[in-house]
C-alpha cells in the first residue's frame, strides 16, 4: 500500500501524517513541540538544527510504526509563513530562524515603506509592509551583523529548508515564497525591485514553483535522518492556512474560511490578482494560493488560540483547565456580563494595520470572574472575524451561504457557536484532523499523480461536517455588542495614533 507524507512545521508543533488516499484517512502521525527560544523578552528564534531534528524525528517514528507492506510514495511539507533561515556556502545557518511574529525589523519595514511606498510594494507582492516578512527580517540582520551576512550564500524560509534537508534541491512554493514579501505576484518569480531593496540577488534565493511539484529525491543523509527510503519523491507544499484549506475542501472561489491555530488567518480563494487599490486600503494580502490558477485574499491576527493558551495559562492550571474554562465560559453567557476584548495581544494587522495596537479588556468590574474574561476573548476573537469578512466582501465577492472553520482554535464547540452567532451565518465546522499535514500530503499524490487534480485530491479526505446555526436572540445581542466593538477600536486608536491607517 502506497502513503503519502504530510508534514506540517507549524509555530507551537512539528507535526507528520501518513495518510491513506484510499481511506482518506491517517494510518500513523507523530508530533514533537517547536523547539523555541527567548534571547529577549520580546524575541523569539527558532533553533534551525533542532527544528530539523524534530521533523526527521517525527518521520523516523511514523517509519518504525508502519508493516513492512506499506510504503511512502512521496513527501511535502507544509509550514509557517515569513520565517527563514540564512545558510553559508557550506549550508550551515549563520543564524537562528527569527519566528514570524517577531518585530524586531520594525524600523526595517518602515524603511521599505519609505523607499518603495506601501501601495506600490503591495503591487507588487500582494503584502501589507510588516516586520513579520523575510524581507524586513533579512534587512534586519544585514544591518545588525553585517560581516556575518556578507557571507550568505541561501535564505530558506522554513518550508524550503525542511525539502532542502530532505532532498538537498533549494526551493520553494509560491505561497511560501509570497510570505517572504519579495516575490512578484503577476509573474510569479522574484521582484527586481524588492531584490534591490534588501541587496539581494536570485542566486540568494531557491527557485519557485508550484505547489505539489517534486523538486527532489530523498537523500541518502537524509534516509539515514529519517528512515525514509532514498529515492523517495520529496515535493512542495504550501504555506500552512492554504493547505488546510484544501485538505477540507475549501477549494471554491469565493468561500470565506476561519483557520485559527496559534494565530488567525481568514481567506477566500479568488481566481485573480488583487494588487492595491481596496485590497491594500483595506488592509488585505493577496497572493498565491497552493490551487493552480489561483490566489487568496487574507487577513489575520497574529494571536488567536495564542490567547486562548494565554488566559488558560493566567488563570488556572492542572488537565482540566482549558475543559473548565470553557465551561465557566458558557456559564458567563452571551455578552461576557458587559466585558468586551479587543484581542490584539501581538498587534492589529487586519482590516486596519498597526502592529504596536496592544490588547484591552473594557467594562471589567470586581464582580468579574475568569469564566468572563475567556468569554470575553472568544467574543472579540468572533468580532474580529465578523469585521474582516465585512470589510473582505468589499474587496471581492464573498460566496453566499456558510462560512468554513479549520483549525486547533476553532475545535470547542462554544467558539464556534459564538462565531456563528456574532456573523449571523451558518458556520461550518470541517471535521479533518491534522488538516495542514493532510494538505501537504494530497500535495505530495498530487505531485506524483495519484490525483488528477485538486477536487479529487480533497475528495479523497474523509471529512466530518458540523454546522453551527445563528441563535436569534444571541445573534441581535451580539450585534448591538459588536457596534460597540467598533466604537471601541476608533476609542484605542487615540491609545495608537498610527492605527487604523494602511501600510
Amino acid at each position: 500500500m502506497s502513503l503519502l507524507l504530510g508534514l506540517d512545521v507549524g509555530t507551537s508543533s512539528l507535526k507528520a501524517v501518513a495518510y491513506d488516499p484510499g481511506s482518506g484517512r491517517i494510518v500513523a502521525q507523530a508530533a514533537r513541540p517547536t523547539p523555541v527560544s527567548h534571547p529577549q523578552a520580546d524575541r523569539t528564534d527558532f533553533d534551525p538544527i533542532a527544528l530539523w531534528d524534530g521533523v526527521s524525528a517525527c518521520i523516523r517514528t511514523i517509519i518504525d510504526t508502519l508493516p513492512s507492506s506499506q510504503s511512502i510514495a512521496a513527501v511535502a511539507v507544509a509550514s509557517m509563513g515569513e520565517a527563514g533561515v540564512p545558510l553559508d556556502q557550506n549550508g550551515e545557518p549563520l543564524y537562528p530562524i527569527i519566528a514570524w511574529f517577531d518585530t524586531r525589523s520594525e524600523a526595517q519595514a518602515a524603511r521599505l515603506r519609505r523607499e518603495l511606498g506601501a501601495e506600490t510594494i503591495h503591487r507588487i507582492t500582494g503584502q501589507k509592509v510588516r516586520s513579520t516578512f523575510a524581507a524586513s527580517k533579512i534587512l534586519w540582520l544585514k544591518d545588525t551583523y553585517p560581516a556575518l551576512m556578507a557571507r550568505l550564500a541561501l535564505w530558506l524560509s522554513v518550508e524550503d529548508y525542511i525539502l532542502w534537508r530532505l532532498s538537498a534541491v533549494p526551493a520553494t512554493d509560491y505561497s511560501v515564497a509570497s510570505r517572504t514579501m519579495l516575490l512578484d505576484q503577476e509573474r510569479g518569480d522574484w521582484s527586481p525591485e524588492m531584490l534591490a531593496a534588501c541587496g539581494l540577488t536570485t542566486d540568494a534565493l531557491p527557485r519557485p514553483v508550484q505547489s505539489g511539484t517534486v523538486i527532489g529525491r530523498v537523500t541518502k543523509r537524509a534516509a539515514q535522518e529519517t528512515g525514509l527510503a532514498i529515492g523517495t519523491p520529496v515535493a512542495t507544499g504550501g504555506h500552512d492556512h492554504l493547505c488546510g484549506a484544501l485538505a477540507v475542501g475549501a477549494v471554491e472561489t469565493g468561500r470565506f474560511l476561519d483557520s485559527s491555530g496559534t494565530a488567525q488567518s481568514m481567506l477566500m480563494a479568488v481566481d485573480r490578482f488583487y494588487g492595491g487599490g481596496q485590497t491594500f486600503a483595506h488592509g488585505f494580502s493577496c497572493y498565491r494560493h497552493v490551487l493552480y490558477g489561483r490566489y487568496i485574499v487574507q487577513g489575520g491576527l497574529n494571536t488567536a488560540g495564542g490567547a486562548l493558551e494565554w488566559i488558560v495559562t493566567l488563570t488556572s492550571g492542572g488537565h482540566n483547565a482549558y475543559t473548565d474554562l470553557y465551561r465557566e465560559a458558557e456559564e458567563s453567557g452571551t455578552g461576557a456580563r458587559g466585558v468586551i476584548c479587543l484581542p490584539y495581544f501581538r498587534g492589529l494587522t487586519s482590516p486596519f494595520v498597526e502592529p504596536q495596537m496592544r490588547a484591552a479588556f473594557v467594562g471589567l468590574t470586581l464582580e468579574h470572574r475568569r469564566g468572563d474574561l475567556m468569554r470575553a476573548v472568544i467574543e472579540g476573537l468572533a468580532y474580529h472575524l465578523r469585521l474582516n469578512l465585512e470589510h473582505m466582501a468589499q474587496v471581492a465577492p464573498v460566496a453566499e451561504g456558510h462560512l468554513l472553520a479549520i483549525g486547533g482554535a476553532n475545535r470547542e464547540p462554544l467558539i464556534l457557536q459564538i462565531k456563528a452567532d456574532v456573523c449571523n451565518r451558518p458556520l461550518v465546522a470541517a471535521g479533518v484532523p491534522e488538516a495542514t499535514a493532510v494538505g501537504a500530503a494530497l500535495l505530495a499524490g498530487l505531485a506524483v499523480g495519484i490525483f488528477g487534480d485538486e477536487k479529487e485530491a480533497a475528495s479523497s479526505v474523509a471529512c466530518e461536517f458540523r454546522r453551527y446555526e445563528p441563535t436569534g436572540e444571541a445573534a441581535a445581542l451580539y450585534d448591538r455588542e459588536y457596534h460597540r466593538y467598533g466604537q471601541l477600536i476608533s476609542r484605542l486608536h487615540l491609545v495608537y495614533p498610527d492605527a487604523l491607517a494602511p501600510d
